[in-house]
């Protein structure tokens, strides 16, 4: 299922807003298709850190890049039908510091069926609350703020006031 979501998404149509080939949107498909069908804890290690130093985030600086938006939902996919608790947590992990760190300037919008040049944080927690059972499932810790909202949010729905 991963699989056929990660082929269905035209990677080479998102911005690469540094130019660096390490930032190649492609990269970011390569690495999601590593950590699907990872088996062991060294590839999917591997395939966290490549998502983590490449094209969906930058680790040491911070960074959120637009094929975040493309790619969180695979990797919230990946949370709720994951086959392994390692890939998993490492979805978890790169899900939460997505929503942490600053897109780059002039790359911080993105184009959603909800709307046009929406904030790239928002589109991405958007998606976030839109599966918050299943992260509250896998004891989801995001940024504070998302993580008490999608709580909020389930305990609102939970006693029908939503």
């Amino acid at each position: 299922m991963s699989l056929d979501a990660i082929d269905a998404v035209n990677w080479s149509a998102i911005p690469n807003p540094t130019w660096h080939r390490c930032d190649d949107p492609e990269r970011v498909a390569h690495a999601l298709r590593l950590l699907t069908v990872s088996t062991t804890a060294n590839e999917t290690g591997d395939a966290a850190a490549l998502l983590a130093g490449s094209g969906f985030i930058c680790g040491h600086a911070a960074m959120v890049f637009p094929a975040a938006y493309a790619a969180t939902p695979i990797l919230l996919n990946l949370v709720e039908h994951g086959q392994r608790p390692r890939i998993k947590d490492a979805a978890l992990g790169l899900l939460s510091n997505a929503l942490n760190y600053f897109p780059t300037a002039g790359y911080n919008r993105v184009d959603t069926p909800y709307g046009t040049d929406v904030p790239l944080c928002c589109a991405i927690a958007r998606y976030i609350r839109g599966r918050r059972s299943a992260l509250l499932a896998q004891d989801f810790t995001g940024p504070p703020e998302l993580s008490a909202g999608i709580r909020a949010d389930s305990a609102a729905v939970s006693s029908g006031e939503r």
